[in-house]
């Protein structure tokens, strides 16, 4: 159990430090601005949400999402992504899907390179899941791809609802 534990918190660490860098690579490479070419403020999310012109990803685990997200949020956690094929316990647990693969999963829930989607988690307790699944799309060529400035919370405190009714698959 215990190493069990530990093997979940290596995983974890790996998945933050993957974003953070990822993160940094980008918005230090040469005039990328953080608050335009990563983030969207949750004004701006709620009315994309209205005009129907955004894909809405909640990068939480399902009992999270299950709980309540944002209308028509489709969840997708970042293992969705990734090999799960492997036990966890197993060296490649996690990596990243083929650009094929992930290609292919994205689209499936409608996502193509033109889409503009937006991905939020959990700022509070999450682990960068946001960040991490806006980098995957990013590597397959979905350019338009930001996160929620804030997560979830910021959602929730400008009073926006969320709901437990599940969209319809694309």
């Amino acid at each position: 159990m215990k190493l069990t534990l530990i093997r979940s918190s290596v995983l974890k660490f790996r998945v933050c430090i993957i974003t953070l860098v990822a993160l940094s690579i980008h918005l230090f490479h040469g005039n990328a601005r953080a608050d335009s070419d990563f983030f969207v403020e949750a004004e701006e999310l709620k009315d994309l949400v209205e005009l129907g012109s955004v894909v809405v990803l909640d990068a939480r685990n399902k009992k999270s999402y299950n709980e309540g997200h944002i209308k028509g949020a489709i969840n997708v956690w970042w293992e969705d992504l990734t090999n799960t094929s492997l036990k966890r316990t197993e060296h490649g647990y996690g990596t990243l899907l083929s650009k094929e693969k992930l290609s292919k999963t994205l689209g499936l829930i409608g996502i193509e390179t033109s889409s503009r989607v937006v991905v939020y988690a959990d700022s509070k307790d999450g682990w960068g899941e946001d960040g991490f699944v806006v980098w995957m799309l990013r590597l397959v060529g979905v350019k338009d791809s930001k996160m929620l400035n804030g997560g979830i919370q910021a959602w929730t405190k400008k009073g926006y609802p969320i709901t437990k009714t599940f969209p319809i698959p694309i």
